[in-house]
C-alpha cells in the first residue's frame, strides 16, 4: 500500500495480530520480530509502508482471524485519513468476492478528466500514459452499510472525502479485486443520498497491450501526432475513473475535459453543453448508462455532416476525408441507424 505519509514507521493491524513496520523491520505487539513475515522490499521508511508473508499457512491465518483473504488496516501518523485498509487474496487466482454489492448503488455521477497531452511512446515502444481528473458520485444504499465500495484500477487515489461526513474517512484498496473502499467508523445509513468527491491521477507504463482504458495512439500511421480515446467493455472503465463498473448499475453521467491541444476536437456520448471559465469542454447529462458505455475521443479528426439525418456526422482523418472515404458511412451509415430505430422502436433522437 502506498501513501503519502511522512513518518518512519507504519502500523498494521492483521486479524488480531498488530506489527510495528518500519523500512526494514517487521515487530509485533509483543515486541518481537515474526519468522513468516517481514518487511516489504518497496519500503522507503517515508512513503511507502508493507510487509511480505514468506510463508502461507492457513490455520495461521485461521488464527490470527483471517482466511483466503487477509484484510489489513495500517494506521499511518500524520496522514489524511489515518488509516488505510489493505486486502490481499493468498490464492493464485482470485475467483470469488468479485461483484459488488447491490445495496449500494449510484444514483449520479459526474468525471472531470485531464490528459497530459505530452504523454508518448518510450524507446522501446511502451505507452507512458498520465492523466488526473476528479469523480462526484451520488451513492444510495437500500441497507445500512459500513463502507462504500466501488471500482478503481491502475491509479492513485489523491484524496477521498463523503460531503455528508464532516470528519475524516477511511479508505483502502482490494487490488487484486480493484475494489476501492471508502469507510467510516459511524457507517452510511439506508436511504440517505451520500456525495462521494473522489481526486485521483495515472501515471503508468504499459507495453504490449495498452489500448484500454483511457489511452492515447497515433492520430493516423506513421504520425508523430497522438490522439486519446476510451475503451471501457468490458471491465475497464474502472482505469479511466472510480466506478460502479458493472453493467447492472446504470445512473445519469456528466462530463467535463480539459482544453484539448489547438486543432483538436473532442466527441463524447453527448454534445457539448458549454465551456467554462477555464476552457474546460462540459458535455451534457448522459441518460442513465452504465460505465463500461462513457465514450470518449480527442482527436485531430474532422467531421462530414450526413445527408441522411442531421444528428449524425462522421469524424476521421484529413487524408480519408480528402479520398472521400466518408461519404459511404455519412450515407449508408445513417440509413443503418435508422433502420435500427425502428426495429427496436427508439423513440428519442
Amino acid at each position: 500500500l502506498e501513501g503519502r505519509f511522512y513518518s518512519t514507521s507504519c502500523r498494521i493491524f492483521i486479524g488480531e495480530s498488530e506489527y510495528t513496520v518500519t523500512a526494514t523491520t517487521v515487530t509485533d505487539q509483543n515486541g518481537n520480530t515474526p519468522e513468516d513475515i517481514t518487511a516489504w522490499k518497496g519500503n522507503d521508511g517515508a512513503r511507502v509502508c508493507g510487509v511480505t508473508w514468506l510463508s502461507y499457512d492457513p490455520s495461521v491465518l485461521e488464527a490470527a482471524g483471517a482466511m483466503k483473504t487477509v484484510f489489513a488496516e495500517f494506521i499511518i501518523p500524520n496522514y489524511n485519513p489515518p488509516k488505510l485498509y489493505g486486502a490481499v487474496s493468498m490464492e493464485d487466482e482470485v475467483t470469488e468476492g468479485l461483484r459488488l454489492t447491490e445495496k449500494t448503488f449510484p444514483s449520479y455521477q459526474m468525471v472531470y478528466l485531464s490528459p497530459d497531452y505530452n504523454s508518448d511512446f518510450l524507446e522501446d515502444g511502451s505507452a507512458h500514459i498520465k492523466f488526473h481528473g476528479s469523480t462526484i458520485i451520488e451513492v444510495l444504499m437500500s441497507e445500512p452499510q459500513e463502507c462504500i465500495i466501488l471500482h478503481a484500477d491502475e491509479m492513485r487515489i489523491m484524496n477521498a472525502v463523503v460531503t455528508q461526513i464532516v470528519d475524516f474517512v477511511n479508505y483502502g484498496f482490494d487490488l487484486q479485486r480493484t475494489f476501492f473502499y471508502i469507510c467510516h467508523d459511524g457507517g452510511f445509513q439506508a436511504n440517505e443520498l451520500y456525495e462521494v468527491r473522489i481526486d485521483f491521477a495515472v501515471d503508468t507504463i504499459r507495453k504490449n497491450y495498452y489500448q484500454y482504458g483511457l489511452y492515447f495512439k497515433p492520430c493516423t500511421s506513421g504520425s508523430d501526432k497522438n490522439c486519446w480515446y476510451t475503451q471501457g467493455e468490458s471491465t475497464l472503465m474502472r482505469n479511466v475513473y472510480p466506478c460502479f463498473d458493472e453493467p447492472k448499475f446504470k445512473a445519469p453521467t456528466a462530463s467535463a475535459i480539459a482544453p484539448p491541444p489547438e486543432g483538436y476536437s473532442v466527441l463524447y456520448n453527448m454534445p457539448v453543453d458549454h465551456p467554462d471559465e477555464y476552457g474546460n469542454l462540459v458535455f451534457k447529462e448522459t441518460p442513465e448508462m452504465s460505465a463500461y458505455l462513457f465514450a470518449l475521443a480527442i482527436t485531430d479528426y474532422v467531421s462530414l455532416q450526413s445527408p441522411v439525418r442531421e444528428d449524425t456526422a462522421v469524424w476521421c482523418s484529413q487524408e480519408d476525408m480528402d479520398k472521400g472515404r466518408a461519404e459511404y458511412s455519412a450515407n449508408v451509415g445513417a440509413r443503418v441507424i435508422d433502420f435500427y430505430e425502428k426495429y427496436f422502436d427508439v423513440k428519442d433522437r
